[in-house]
């Protein structure tokens, strides 16, 4: 049952059926890189945030903040979904409802991170939500735009909080 692709489905632990359509070698390659990757995402989650790379700051917070859409009952159904137009860190879904998220961190006091969502990139996120809805014919769905933002101190704690409809789509 292994080699068959039921098999992987069941077998590996990092593969959510419903998110098949985005992924490009999940399902060719085989699970084993996966598997490293989740392993080495579990160490880097172990490291204090101030501890983190630049680089790996971003997809951290981005995790964070999909861990606590869970926690409210949300389903993921993909992340980073990338157009021409621009890119969605989360999509999720509520009941009937798509959820299009944009995830904003910062690893100081210095500023507020929901203040990075301006007029431009509410302008790119309407849009590649559009092409989202109709690439995969999901219109009958209703749609949200929300912001969660992260806030870490240097101690290693972090805040998060979730603002649901911060924009009219």
């Amino acid at each position: 049952i292994r080699s068959t692709f039921l098999g992987r489905m069941l077998i590996g632990t990092t593969f959510v059926w419903w998110d098949f359509p985005h992924y490009a070698l999940g399902c060719v390659v085989g699970w084993g890189w996966m598997r490293g990757i989740a392993a080495m995402q579990d160490r880097v989650e172990r490291w204090h945030v101030h501890q983190l790379p630049n680089h790996a700051f971003g997809p951290w917070a981005e995790r964070q903040a999909g861990k606590y859409l869970m926690e409210k009952g949300l389903r993921i159904v993909t992340r980073n979904y990338r157009t021409g137009s621009g890119e969605i860190d989360i999509i999720a879904r509520d009941g009937r409802q798509l959820v299009f998220v944009e995830v904003k961190a910062e690893r100081s006091e210095r500023g507020e991170p929901q203040l990075k969502v301006d007029a431009q990139k509410r302008r790119r996120m309407r849009t590649t939500a559009r092409s989202y809805v109709s690439r995969y014919r999901l219109e009958e769905f209703s749609a949200r735009f929300d912001v969660v933002t992260i806030q870490a101190d240097p101690s290693g704690r972090f805040t998060i909080e979730h603002e649901e409809n911060a924009f009219e789509g």
